[in-house]
């Protein structure tokens, strides 16, 4: 027996649906192209979110240009671990960003006043924490 939700009528799915049905699907389906990063290391899904209607509830539908992001990537999905992120909220939670002191460092560019580049160099570069963050930049 079907179960209808009305959250996939005609094709036409809406944002809460697509963002349950493509974290099922990295999470469960080894021919999808990321499940290497999902399902494939452990990345699970809380029993209760196995139906749409119980992530609906928990949830909500998510504001404009919002996605699901989970606070902890080492963690499964669940409704403690998820919330609606904004595109900046995503970015600066990505495995491979670059944390010193405890913020991205598109975060101390907008603390500092410091360019992005400038403070990704200098990390890479391997500048101490106080210089990649106090030292002013060189004119050209």
């Amino acid at each position: 027996m079907r179960v209808t939700h009305g959250q996939a009528y005609r094709g036409k799915r809406t944002s809460a649906y697509r963002a349950w049905d493509g974290m099922r699907d990295r999470c469960m389906n080894p021919n999808h192209p990321y499940f290497h990063r999902y399902g494939g290391r452990g990345i699970d899904i809380c029993p209760r979110w196995h139906w749409f209607e119980n992530f609906l509830k928990d949830m909500g539908e998510p504001a404009p240009g919002r996605s699901l992001e989970r606070r902890n990537n080492d963690k499964g999905y669940s409704k403690n671990n998820c919330y609606w992120a904004t595109r900046t909220e995503q970015t600066r939670n990505r495995s491979n960003t670059i944390r010193i002191k405890g913020k991205t460092i598109g975060e101390w560019s907008e603390v500092t006043g410091l360019p992005y580049r400038v403070i990704w160099q200098r990390h890479k570069d391997g500048w101490t924490i106080d210089d990649i963050l106090t030292k002013p930049v060189r004119p050209y």
